[in-house]
């Protein structure tokens, strides 16, 4: 809510002269303002205007259509068929590896003849 309010005082500043809008004071507005003008061009306020209207159809869609069968499909495979990934090394629940004792004990041998950092 504060991004839409945030928009509408940019796009306003007529309306804005006094107070702090959206955590922003006027110094703030005017630089975002710069900023905006330039990465979107004169038109900026066109631009986000464009930018929400496109979210907020994508975000309709998203809920609307659903997922088609070869999607689903898919989705079964992924669970099925493809591995996961391992789950991370817990030091604390499991036995420790040949690699990772053969790597202690190369940081111990260093340390232990000065050459550590």
């Amino acid at each position: 809510m504060v991004k839409g309010c945030l928009k509408w005082v940019l796009a306003n500043p007529d309306l804005t002269k006094t107070g702090v809008w959206a955590a922003t004071t006027k110094r703030d507005r005017t630089q975002l303002r710069k900023q905006l003008v330039a990465r979107l061009g004169e038109d900026w306020i066109g631009v986000v205007a464009e930018q929400d209207r496109l979210r907020r159809e994508r975000a309709r869609t998203a809920r609307i259509v659903p997922p088609t069968v070869r999607e689903l499909a898919l989705a079964r495979l992924d669970l099925e068929g493809i591995p996961t990934r391992p789950a991370p090394y817990n030091r604390w629940k499991e036995p420790i590896t040949p690699a990772q004792a053969a790597s202690n004990r190369h940081v111990l041998e260093l340390v232990a003849s000065g050459k550590a950092a």
